[in-house]
């Protein structure tokens, strides 16, 4: 009689078992999708950024350029703009850095 409650026992210890570690391993998948779904929205976020603000920044930069190349040498305004360009190709650097970075992270 003992022996048939023993075995009930694991036999339901078992059942359990097998249940938790079902139940563990269904928690993990979603963990996983969620994780995945989250890194592809970090990459396209990544890539509309630097198809829209780094590359939009650099088409800004390059007319600012062309407006300098056209001014005399001597003129105030034209160091006050090759400043701003400076700043602005540091700008974009960082800007690109911080997306490779993102991009890495996924």
């Amino acid at each position: 009689m003992w022996l048939l409650c023993l075995l009930a026992a694991l036999g339901i210890a078992l059942l359990v078992w097998l249940i938790l570690r079902g139940h563990i391993g269904l928690l993990g998948a979603r963990k996983r999708m969620r994780f995945e779904r989250r890194m592809a929205e970090r990459a396209g976020i990544s890539r509309e950024l630097h198809d829209a603000l780094l590359q939009g920044t650099q088409g800004l930069i390059l007319q600012i350029q062309a407006v300098v190349d056209q001014m005399p040498v001597g003129d105030p305004s034209r160091k006050a703009l090759v400043d701003a360009l400076d700043r602005g190709e540091s700008i974009l650097t960082e800007g690109r850095d911080q997306l490779l970075d993102l991009r890495d992270a996924v």
